[in-house]
């Protein structure tokens, strides 16, 4: 048992330290690193942060970008060499684990030896460290024109570690030329793929201030309802006898009910709640929620799974993707008024959102052998109470789905063939491989 979890504090791990020399050479090859005539950054970052894992003796390195003003992290690259593995995409919020955030801006290097108890990346424990197997860190900050534009995670595998004045050095100087080649891929245009993870972030922003007023509006509308759900229960009660009056007044308290549950939806959408991420094993966690599904589609429609053996896992909240499930679930039930199956499978899936490389996603798909959706509204779905469903529908539900798959750093794509049902894609970033 490692006896952090029980409160006991472990010395740090007797790691050889590179030589004086060894550091030296190591930031020599760091500084004659540069993007190839192609321009292409991501290879170079890779090359740089597997030059680093194997010096400093480390079991991975990450590279995380600021994105949405500073108030996350983006991964742009997480390098393990032992899996020959690579991940990027999580992201990773200021309000979910502040005093990690405040700690980048107050420190040239973030030094962890006991990383699980540190005061400054004890927060990461549950839902990073301990899924991970990290137990110390070495995080440099990457500076561009006197600002913090991300980080460099030099990560230790296994328990705490002690890191030396010159390792610390060492870690502010790869910073230091991933900041060089940042620089460099500006100049070649490469910046694509980044590009195309900003638009996905800046519509997702953009829904975020929609969504605010939807609240703010919704709060007030709520007090309105309150009040016409007293006058109507105090109506029939005063009207007892009068059936035509009594009926009046019950059709108004369905319609504040349906209201409340208007209010719901909108509040639901507009308020984002504090979450709580963890490492999830996403077909593990839908395999638990089988049941849940298969209640809210209803006995007329089938459910079936289909799930790869091993799929990388997940930094996202729970409740978050037993929502976004059920969200979908519900909305493929009324495409299917006449029953049908609604096939869920999660797979690994390689694809280039606009980048110079493909990336490799967990990917949940679900498929409806449902009525469809026209082509000319199919690119409306996402769109804020757009729906299709006329007085049955808030057109919340999906909107509320793709925000919370970007929360989570992914994005999700449809494809729908009138009267041959509709399928969604939740592209979700891997951050660790298979458990």
């Amino acid at each position: 048992m490692d006896d952090r979890r029980t409160g006991a504090t472990p010395a740090p791990t007797p790691i050889p330290s590179p030589t004086a020399h060894e550091l030296d050479v190591a930031q020599l090859r760091l500084a004659q690193l540069h993007l190839g005539s192609d321009g292409d950054a991501w290879s170079a970052f890779a090359a740089g942060a597997e030059d680093a894992v194997r010096t400093l003796g480390i079991g991975r390195l990450g590279i995380w970008l600021y994105s949405d003003d500073g108030m996350a992290l983006r991964s742009y690259l997480v390098v393990q060499p032992s899996d020959g593995e690579t991940f990027e995409g999580a992201l990773l919020r200021r309000r979910d684990f502040p005093a990690y955030f405040a700690a980048l801006e107050e420190r040239r290097v973030v030094c962890a030896e006991d990383a699980l108890t540190s005061p400054l990346t004890a927060e990461l424990t549950a839902a990073y460290l301990v899924p991970l197997g990290i137990g110390a860190l070495m995080d440099a900050p990457i500076y561009r024109e006197g600002r913090i534009v991300g980080v460099v995670c030099h990560e230790h595998l296994g328990g705490a570690r002690a890191w030396t004045e010159r390792e610390q050095h060492f870690a502010a100087s790869v910073a230091q030329t991933f900041a060089r080649l940042a620089e460099e891929a500006e100049r070649f245009d490469v910046e694509s793929r980044v590009g195309a993870a900003h638009g996905q972030l800046e519509r997702l922003e953009r829904m975020a201030a929609l969504a605010r007023l939807a609240a703010g509006v919704a709060h007030d509308f709520r007090n309105v309802l309150h009040s016409v759900g007293i006058l109507a229960e105090m109506i029939q009660q005063e009207c007892a006898g009068m059936s035509p009056v009594q009926a009046l007044a019950s059709d108004i308290r369905v319609g504040v009910r349906r209201g409340e549950t208007l209010v719901q939806n909108l509040l639901a959408f507009g308020q984002e709640a504090p979450s709580s991420p963890t490492m999830l094993d996403i077909p593990a966690e839908l395999r638990g929620m089988e049941r849940l599904l298969t209640l809210s589609v209803g006995s007329g429609v089938r459910v079936e799974f289909a799930m790869a053996d091993r799929v990388g896992r997940v930094l996202m909240d729970a409740k978050d993707l037993e929502r976004m499930m059920v969200n979908l679930a519900l909305n493929a039930r009324d495409a299917m008024p006449s029953g049908g199956t609604l096939r869920i499978t999660v797979c690994e899936s390689e694809h280039d959102q606009g980048g110079l490389h493909n990336t490799t996603w967990v990917l949940v798909e679900l498929s409806d052998s449902g009525i469809g959706i026209p082509a000319d509204v199919v690119h409306r779905v996402f769109e804020p109470f757009f729906t299709t469903k006329g007085e049955r529908g808030t057109g919340l539900g999906l909107p509320i789905v793709e925000q919370l798959v970007g929360k989570a750093g992914g994005y999700v794509r449809v494809e729908s063939t009138p009267g041959n049902g509709t399928t969604f894609r939740l592209f979700l970033p891997r951050l660790a491989p298979a458990a």
